[in-house]
């Protein structure tokens, strides 16, 4: 494979990364490594149908079949995205580096952008295959549901947006004098329903108004300005329209908890899986309990040898929402760390100390405002380069057991 196609398929891959799925009935691909799509290669029927052609100008104008409600399943898509990278993966090692990341049970892609990285999105916390976009699944197979109208007509513009976008990406590039012509790779012969179901997630994901999932496709997006394609100005979001209240930042049922907090109380902690967590997410009576929020802060011991490793990690119980922020202090001084554990290597005297963790939360004040707090523990760490006897310890439990056995005993008597 020539080096200019070799980069613009991967390039292309990339675009496909930027997608997610739902699960309804549909069981997912088992995977990874595109186990359970030989036997069954394409794992649903794919909806919308839209049959893929290879001239420019003719695919503008085919129609598409929408599908009924009921008939939206963003899990299936994202697997048919999924099992059709298999048969390019001989093609181009990078497919099948990236393709479990497309997976519905596994997909996480659509959190803070990092163009540093290999794959410059990373994960938000919320599985995007069974859990994110399965609230919008259920709005556009629920003609009911009071986003149903706006949902669907959202849905249906950005598909034909999206749709536009890959098919010129695909065009440009097979004009250019030093590279193949792109459009045979995913004609129908060898995947015909990768375009289809890649654009039924993406125009999923920009359904769902996320700023960050919309920053995440304008970046992926940068990576085709090489074969003419770049973010529209104002990004994404300026060409596509969507429904916040859907996204995880919103609060689809209105009870005053993000689908976020729902996100992390429910499945979190209560285990749901995505049908029962997207039942939550659309019932107001289903609200997360009201506990003061708490972090508390642990470590395997409170005395360390010199040249041992502290380890302290907190856990925050009773909050359903990221930190605004983690800081960490020794003796009243800042540390550098902004996560949830500390490590201090090789531990000399001098780190012994009084540690505290802090974590900038929201909460609601009595007038269901969201106010700024802090929450906080702490604990003595001792660092000792003189260590404790095992004969010691044994000596020293064995005096605690006798004072506590006389203290039993003073009591009796005295009654």
């Amino acid at each position: 494979m020539s080096k200019p196609l070799f980069r613009n398929v991967a390039l292309l891959v990339c675009l496909f990364m930027a997608a997610a799925g739902v699960a309804n009935a549909y069981s997912p691909v088992p995977g990874p490594d595109f186990a359970g799509c030989t036997d069954n290669p394409m794992p649903f029927t794919p909806r919308p149908v839209w049959t893929f052609n290879m001239t420019y100008e003719t695919e503008l104008n085919n129609p598409v079949t929408w599908p009924a409600p009921g008939g939206y399943d963003f899990c299936a898509y994202s697997d048919m995205i999924y099992c059709s990278l298999a048969a390019l993966a001989g093609m181009l090692e990078e497919i099948a580096d990236f393709a479990n990341l497309v997976q519905c049970r596994y997909m996480d892609i659509n959190g803070p952008v990092n163009m540093e990285a290999d794959i410059p999105v990373s994960p938000n916390g919320i599985p995007d295959a069974q859990y994110e976009l399965g609230v919008l699944a259920f709005v556009l197979n629920t003609p009911g549901n009071a986003y149903h109208e706006a949902a669907t007509a959202y849905f249906k513009e950005n598909f034909m947006y999206m749709r536009e976008l890959v098919l010129y990406a695909l065009y440009v590039n097979s004009l250019k004098s030093d590279n193949k012509d792109l459009r045979p790779i995913v004609e129908n012969v060898m995947a015909p329903h990768l375009v289809s179901s890649l654009l039924c997630v993406l125009s999923g994901f920009a359904v769902l108004r996320d700023e960050e999932t919309n920053l995440a496709l304008d970046q992926l997006l940068l990576l085709l300005e090489d074969i003419g394609i770049a973010p529209p100005p104002g990004g994404i979001q300026a060409v596509t329209n969507g429904i916040p209240a859907l996204g995880p930042l919103g609060d689809a049922d209105g009870d005053g908890d993000s689908n976020r907090e729902e996100y992390l109380y429910f499945v979190g902690e209560m285990g749901y899986d995505a049908t029962q967590y997207v039942g939550a997410v659309f019932d107001p009576n289903q609200k997360l309990p009201v506990y003061d929020p708490l972090v508390e802060l642990s470590a395997a011991s409170g005395r360390y040898a010199v040249g041992a490793t502290i380890a302290l990690s907190a856990e925050i119980s009773n909050y359903y929402d990221e930190p605004e922020y983690i800081r960490w202090y020794k003796d009243g001084v800042l540390l550098e760390g902004s996560a949830l554990t500390l490590e201090v290597l090789n531990a000399q005297v001098e780190d012994s100390g009084v540690y505290r963790i802090e974590v900038g939360i929201m909460v609601e004040d009595g007038g269901k405002a969201l106010v700024a707090d802090t929450i906080a523990d702490s604990m003595t760490i001792t660092v000792s380069d003189v260590p404790v006897p095992v004969a010691g310890v044994f000596g020293l439990t064995l005096l605690a057991s006798a004072c506590a056995l006389a203290g039993v005993a003073g009591i009796r008597r005295r009654k």
